[in-house]
């Protein structure tokens, strides 16, 4: 999606094409990084635990508001927590 600055004599483009990109996905990341080293304290208790109410969080974004992976210009709260659950489900993937 293609923007034209208030007073700028160039177009500029402000969605990045992939949510990968987006500074809260990345802030998510790194937040389910910091949860994992104590995940045992946190109302999660386990990975596992973190994953499914993540993962609920995620399809309700997507069930109720229509959120997708794709969107140009994604929902920070939704970019947080899908890079939080990210990370999660390859730390997941890296135990075995």
């Amino acid at each position: 999606m293609v923007y034209k600055k208030k007073g700028a004599s160039k177009i500029v483009k402000l969605a990045s094409a992939k949510i990968e990109q987006h500074v809260q996905y990345m802030e998510g990341q790194w937040q389910g990084q910091r949860m994992l080293e104590g995940i045992e304290k946190t109302t999660y208790k386990s990975l596992d635990g973190a994953i499914t109410a993540k993962q609920a969080l995620i399809d309700n974004f997507e069930n109720v508001f229509g959120f997708s992976r794709s969107m140009e210009i994604p929902d920070n709260n939704y970019a947080f927590n899908l890079g939080m659950l990210d990370f999660l489900l390859k730390a997941k993937e890296d135990e075995k």
